[in-house]
């Protein structure tokens, strides 16, 4: 199981009907599941002038909660969400994950932590 962060644009209006969209980069956690390639051939319905490729990655979104600091999710059917299709592009690093007393502790070592070991690394 290869469990990932990737980042979504969410509509901070949704819920407001009449308000204008306002989109926002939002970090979400999830186990990868399949990775879809598709070969798209230059179409003028597409407003593509030659052929492209469209690399999407099928993930199984996890409900994970945050307290002081520290993300983690339920060992329990109700802590999987739904099945989403993103760009492999959205895909910010791969995390680690330690159960402690029933509850999936998220590693994440991307961020400030990421960028303390370049320092140090020199």
């Amino acid at each position: 199981m290869f469990h990932l962060q990737y980042t979504q644009l969410i509509d901070v209006n949704a819920r407001r009907r009449q308000a204008d969209p306002v989109y926002r980069p939002m970090d979400f956690f999830g186990q990868l599941r399949n990775i879809v390639v598709i070969n798209v051939p230059a179409a003028q319905e597409l407003q593509l002038t030659e052929p492209s490729t469209l690399v999407l990655a099928v993930i199984q979104n996890l409900k994970v909660e945050d307290s002081g600091g520290t993300r983690h999710y339920k060992d329990s059917p109700a802590s999987i969400g739904r099945l989403e299709v993103a760009d492999l592009a959205t895909i910010q690093c791969s995390v680690g994950r330690l159960l402690d007393r029933g509850l999936w502790v998220i590693i994440d070592r991307s961020g400030p932590f990421a960028q303390a070991l370049n320092l140090i690394n020199g």
